[in-house]
């Protein structure tokens, strides 16, 4: 007989939460649902709806860091008894949590929360797009939520790669920029299939220095900081205007600009297309073009995004979504091995690993997402 569902109260540095799940749920899926929640409360935040739960500005901590659920209340040194983490392992019901149980989450990482939470653990997949391009990347196991976000691959990534095989590589070799700037380029898959299909001078950046060590690893991985079509990683904070005069230094020596910006899942909140859109501008130069892959959001939102383009001295020349998004997610999984195990195992903070994970380009939900390019008019 299945057993009723408990409502589970966790409780944070802003408050309760309370959470609908089985006794037979493990206290990792738990741990996924209250950062599911936390997230969501930021994204209502930043989208000012409030709908859902009370809008709140998030604290550092929990933006930047991943959870754990303890039993006790954090102390105010930071430093918890190790059988105060609930083993992620354990069934609710084995951790002896009930219906109306109170728990606690923290950021502070206990040893075995530590060995045992697998988004701690960067693995290396093998994404294979056909006509010998192969790229090996090391990130988060997909379907494991964190902060972090940059550490992780996101669907809009997948599809950009798809439509620049299918719709941009032919059009390159007879015309190619001369240099290509991704922004917020996370583990680099992007700019790094950029390079193989043949593009030069491509600066890899995000805004995050943990994100920043991944995506050189993979850079020099994938031995295309040396070829031909170099990659090069720079950190570039959106807005930042020291960071964008370093950006274009460093591929200039003086004040060019790119032909070409490369984004994707870049607009997840309300308070980045601004700066996004502004950074754009001031990086481009006056013949460049932006190359965005994005989701679609609500109707305010699609028009503050064409308004902040527009604003900041960017056409929108085409879009493609919906169906044909569909088509060539198809495509990739037909002529394609996304993921497969690596012989080379990555050694990390915690543990060596080469587990593969089954992933496929089906699982994008690719109606929902859209791919445009603007082009700059100032």
């Amino acid at each position: 007989m299945k057993q009723k569902s408990v409502v589970v109260r966790v409780q944070g540095p802003r408050g309760t939460m309370r959470v609908n799940a089985s006794p037979d749920d493990t206290i990792d899926m738990l741990r996924h649902q209250v950062e599911r929640r936390i997230a969501r409360r930021m994204e209502d935040t930043y989208l000012g709806s409030g709908t859902r739960v009370r809008a709140r500005v998030p604290s550092v901590d929990e933006k930047d860091e991943d959870i754990y659920l303890v039993r006790e209340r954090m102390r105010g040194d930071g430093v918890q008894p190790s059988d105060a983490y609930l083993k992620p392992s354990d069934t609710l019901a084995e951790a002896g949590i009930s219906h109306g149980s109170l728990i606690y989450w923290t950021n502070i990482p206990g040893t075995q929360a530590a060995k045992t939470n697998p988004k701690h653990v960067l693995s290396v997949y093998r994404y294979s797009f056909g006509n010998n391009i192969d790229i090996d990347l090391q990130h988060r196991p997909p379907g494991t939520f964190t902060f972090d976000s940059g550490e992780s691959l996101w669907g809009g990534s997948r599809l950009l790669c798809e439509y620049i095989l299918q719709k941009m590589r032919d059009r390159w070799k007879k015309c190619p920029p001369e240099s290509t700037i991704e922004l917020g380029a996370g583990i680099g898959l992007v700019s790094i299939l950029a390079s193989r299909c043949g593009l030069r001078k491509v600066v890899s950046t995000d805004g995050n220095p943990k994100v920043m060590s991944v995506l050189m690893a993979n850079i020099s991985k994938n031995k295309v900081e040396s070829k031909e079509g170099a990659v090069s990683s720079l950190r570039l904070r959106w807005g930042n205007q020291n960071d964008i005069k370093s950006a274009i230094h460093h591929a200039f020596a003086s004040r060019k600009g790119f032909q070409l910006v490369l984004a994707s899942n870049t607009l997840y909140t309300e308070l980045s297309i601004d700066p996004f859109f502004s950074t754009v501008r001031d990086i481009l130069n006056s013949k460049g073009e932006l190359l965005l892959s994005r989701s679609l959001r609500k109707p305010s939102i699609e028009q503050r995004i064409r308004k902040s383009a527009k604003s900041n001295g960017l056409k929108l020349v085409s879009s493609i979504q919906g169906k044909e998004l569909e088509i060539i997610a198809a495509k990739s999984v037909q002529n394609s091995r996304l993921l497969t195990q690596t012989q080379t195992p990555v050694k990390t903070s915690t543990t060596t690993t080469t587990v593969g994970y089954p992933l496929h380009a089906t699982e994008v939900s690719a109606s929902g997402y859209v791919i445009e390019r603007y082009r700059s008019i100032i």
